[in-house]
């Protein structure tokens, strides 16, 4: 289905370079196949696929990608090379007590010597800050950020390049509160201009370095960087969501009595409504991500789920 889309995309954009925008919730129970559009390494090395590991420890689905500490493992996620236009990338990471992460914004992909455009993020450096991460180069200086260990927070990026590359701005929030004010010079300190949004760099920085990252979106526009207002994860009641990614249809399981069911772009915007039904048409839905809300008589429940 990813393949189907990306060829889909071609056709319409009426070009066959990464352009396409992308979601991926990595369920890969095989390992990321060297055909994959947005997985890549640094000088196109071949079998540089991210460690996929499940069932289990995901955010979404059963897999997700490992940046181990092995100090070797090096994988690039493609955003196409973007000198114009609005974009947005969220993904989602888990980062274990005792364990540090580390990966940079690239200028190009595939990655040749390297061009970091803010520096380098890191989660718990050296293990000397747990829960405390920094973004090392940015126009602002050095930027320092809270993250939790031991569960999955989203890590959410604007890009304003809409009066092209040379003008760039950016916004970033991690656990859902602002690192990066959006407006902020996409540029690092001594105002360097990046030659384009080339991608992101996950690397194993040290034998210390252990972190998880799934259900990566990326859109044509611009996402919510705080939380949605009227929009959470709490479950107050138990439902599911099958299939989930979904193409066409999505069913609900649930044994509450549904009142009306409000499904959410991850802008917040109000997509679709219905009342009672339990099989829902979502074939008109842009591809990505999606809150589905349930309300019952007294309560409200809401889950997320992927459109393909």
């Amino acid at each position: 289905m990813k393949t189907l889309y990306f060829l889909l995309a071609m056709l319409f954009l009426g070009n066959i370079s990464v352009n396409a925008q992308f979601v991926d919730d990595m369920e890969y129970p095989d390992g990321i196949p060297e055909s994959s559009y947005w997985w890549t390494c640094w000088f196109n090395e071949t079998n540089c696929t991210p460690f996929i590991v499940g069932p289990g420890l995901a955010h979404e689905g059963e897999y997700s990608g490992l940046i181990p500490g092995d100090e070797i493992t090096e994988e690039a996620l493609d955003l196409g090379d973007r000198i114009l236009g609005e974009w947005g990338l969220e993904f989602y990471m888990y980062v274990p007590s005792g364990k540090e992460a580390f990966w940079n914004l690239q200028g190009t992909v595939p990655i040749g010597a390297g061009e970091w455009i803010v520096g380098f993020l890191y989660f718990n450096q050296d293990l000397a800050t747990p829960g405390q991460g920094i973004i090392s180069d940015t126009a602002l200086g050095e930027i320092t950020f809270n993250f939790p260990h031991d569960e999955w927070f989203r890590v959410a990026m604007n890009f304003d390049l809409s009066l092209g590359i040379d003008s760039g701005t950016w916004g970033m929030s991690i656990d859902n509160s602002i690192v990066v004010p959006e407006g902020t010079a996409f540029t690092n300190l001594d105002g360097d201009i990046p030659t384009s949004l080339g991608g992101v760099s996950f690397y194993s920085i040290s034998p210390d370095n252990e972190y998880y990252i799934d259900t990566f979106n990326h859109i044509n526009g611009f996402l919510e960087l705080e939380p949605i207002a009227g929009v959470d994860d709490n479950t107050l009641f138990n439902f599911s969501i099958f299939p989930n990614p979904a193409v066409n249809n999505i069913n609900i399981s649930t044994t509450e009595s549904i009142e009306k069911i409000h499904i959410y772009s991850m802008q917040g915007t109000l997509v679709k409504e219905t009342n009672h039904n339990k099989i829902i048409d979502i074939s008109n839905l842009s591809n990505g991500l999606y809150f589905l809300k349930i309300n019952t008589e007294k309560e409200k429940s809401i889950q997320k789920f992927i459109k393909n």
